[in-house]
């Protein structure tokens, strides 16, 4: 295997991330990095972390990533990223979270004895009485 192939394989763009001195949120299936709010890191289809830099127009692995983030060259990316070590278990879970659950069938409440509730709600979200 290369060795740009095995760094996409086990260095993750999150704990890359982190180790450049940024700050990940996990929001909804998806992170976005405190000090850049416009760069979105996500797991695709095929289960392979990618980044977008939305205000930058960039995206990619973690390598372009690193290449975004440092402003340096493939070469120097590639020779950072191939002293580190496989991605943490932390981030793994996450990754296991966001799988689809089994399906759960809804069920609506029981129906309540007036409207009471309701009224008051839309009066005092600002709707006229006379139109609710």
């Amino acid at each position: 295997m290369n060795v740009i192939q095995d760094i996409k394989e086990t260095v993750s763009i999150l704990q890359c991330a982190e180790e450049l001195g940024y700050h990940p949120l996990h929001t909804g299936n998806s992170w976005k990095l405190k000090e850049h709010d416009s760069c979105v890191i996500r797991i695709n289809n095929q289960g392979k972390e990618e980044f977008f830099w939305n205000s930058r127009g960039l995206h990619g692995d973690v390598i372009d990533f690193y290449i975004a983030m440092t402003n340096c060259s493939i070469q120097q990316a590639v020779q950072s990223l191939s002293h580190h070590s496989p991605s943490p278990p932390k981030y793994r879970n996450l990754y296991n979270a966001t799988e689809k659950q089994p399906h759960v069938p809804f069920h609506l409440p029981d129906s309540a004895p007036n409207n009471k509730r309701l009224f008051a709600y839309l009066c005092k979200r600002g709707i006229y009485p006379v139109l609710v």
